[in-house]
C-alpha cells in the first residue's frame, strides 16, 4: 500500500470519529489523552492512489490507567497489511 487510513470511534458503525487519518505513510500511530474505560473500535485500510482498496476487520480496545504509568503514556498501534 502507498498509504493507510486509520479510523477510531466509540461507535462500531463509525458514525463519529476520535481519529480519522486518511493519509498515513507509516504502519504505526500514537494516540494520547483519550478517556479511559471506554470501548473503542478501530480499523485500518490500505490506500492506493487515494482510494481505499482493502480494510481490516473491525477491532476493539479499552484504554485503562495503571497508577504506576504516567498520564503521558498513550496507545501506540502497529499493523501489517497483507497485499
Amino acid at each position: 500500500a502507498q498509504q493507510y487510513a486509520l479510523e477510531v470511534s466509540e461507535s462500531d458503525r463509525f458514525s463519529s470519529f476520535l481519529v480519522n487519518q486518511a493519509a498515513l505513510s507509516t504502519t504505526s500511530f500514537e494516540l494520547r489523552g483519550i478517556p479511559t474505560n471506554v470501548k473503542y473500535y478501530w480499523r485500518i485500510s490500505a490506500v492506493v492512489n487515494g482510494t481505499k482498496v482493502a480494510s481490516s476487520e473491525i477491532r476493539t480496545f479499552t484504554f485503562r490507567t495503571v497508577e504506576d504509568i504516567p498520564e503521558s503514556v498513550g496507545l501506540v498501534g502497529h499493523w501489517k497489511m497483507e497485499e
